[in-house]
């Protein structure tokens, strides 16, 4: 595995966990919010 790979990795592993806090903090409004950040 190379270190590119590795790092995308890392990266999308970051923003799994930040839209899991996003959706245990806001519920109500999951996937706008999602869009919003992560365009």
């Amino acid at each position: 595995m190379g270190l590119y790979l590795h790092r995308k990795k890392n990266k999308l592993a970051i923003q799994i966990l930040l839209s899991l806090v996003v959706r245990k903090i806001h519920p109500q409004m999951k996937k706008p919010l999602l869009r919003i950040k992560y365009l």
